[in-house]
């Protein structure tokens, strides 16, 4: 695989950063992180012994309110970051899933909402 999740993560962030400003990236950042739903989704994980799809974390990110009527780039950017956060709080710790799965997991998101990191 030509682009590790980290690379596929940071480039598309940095792109968005570019086009909406860091205080809109830092929201999205902060309603991902302290979610009662991206908690539900990683305990699931963890009591299931396995690693979300992607369909999972861009199901829970649509059931957010903030994000319900929000445009591809910014519900892109949650789905990133929603997996990023499960990637350093539960994989880190169970090892669910390898960097190559990960990566599949990035261009997953870029394929879904039709986005590059160029």
């Amino acid at each position: 695989m030509n682009n590790s999740f980290e690379k596929l993560y940071l480039g598309y962030k940095t792109k968005y950063i570019y086009r909406h400003g860091q205080a809109k990236f830092n929201t999205i950042e902060f309603k991902v992180q302290n979610s009662s739903k991206i908690a539900q989704l990683n305990s699931l994980s963890i009591q299931q012994r396995t690693e979300p799809s992607q369909g999972d974390f861009g199901v829970a990110i649509q059931s957010m309110a903030y994000f319900i009527f929000s445009g591809g780039d910014t519900c892109a950017m949650a789905e990133f970051i929603a997996t990023k956060h499960w990637d350093e709080t539960v994989n880190y710790r169970y090892e669910f899933c390898d960097e190559e799965a990960l990566a599949r997991k990035g261009q997953s998101i870029l394929n879904k909402w039709h986005k590059n990191i160029k």
